[in-house]
């Protein structure tokens, strides 16, 4: 928690030329309640240079609402790759109980790159709208990937959630 300290440190970086340490310094100073100052580092960084994915991606974290949307919306254009915006309009999605979208959002990710948190996340969102076969396939994958997983904010075993799943199937 030496974010003025790091603060200073990525300043440092920065004027030696490293400019992906501007996000350091951005997120330092969120880190010390300076939010506005950290969205603007990372606006002027989309300004002063051709922007990339991940700095749209970065901005996002510094707003919310519409705003944020379309900065993940934007990070997905220029990057596909880039993970966090598909699981952050997932979660989004799973609140306003529209686990289809989710699913779809999901479905996006794992077209490029398999990962135990997007398995546990589908597999969630599939006990959600009772497709516990779906899940089922998913801690099953999950579990060749991670052998000693624990889902549920790490609370139990993957192999257990097997158990609770396969007389619903």
């Amino acid at each position: 928690k030496e974010y003025k300290d790091a603060q200073r440190w990525f300043n440092t970086a920065v004027e030696a030329g490293h400019l992906y340490s501007l996000v350091g310094v951005a997120r330092s100073k969120f880190k010390r309640d300076h939010r506005y100052s950290a969205y603007k580092i990372i606006n002027s960084l989309i300004s002063d240079h051709v922007p990339t994915g991940w700095m749209h991606q970065e901005r996002s974290l510094y707003c919310s609402g519409k705003e944020k949307l379309l900065d993940l919306d934007m990070a997905t254009d220029l990057d596909p790759t880039l993970t966090f915006p598909y699981m952050f309009r997932a979660v989004s999605l799973s609140e306003e109980s529209q686990f289809g979208a989710a699913v779809a959002e999901l479905n996006k990710i794992m077209g490029f790159k398999v990962s135990p948190d997007c398995l546990e996340m589908r597999a969630w969102i599939s006990i959600a709208m009772e497709d516990y076969e779906g899940a089922l396939k998913d801690i099953r994958a999950l579990l060749t990937l991670e052998p000693n997983f624990l889902m549920f904010n790490k609370k139990i075993h993957g192999d257990h959630m097997v158990e609770l799943l396969r007389p619903l199937v």
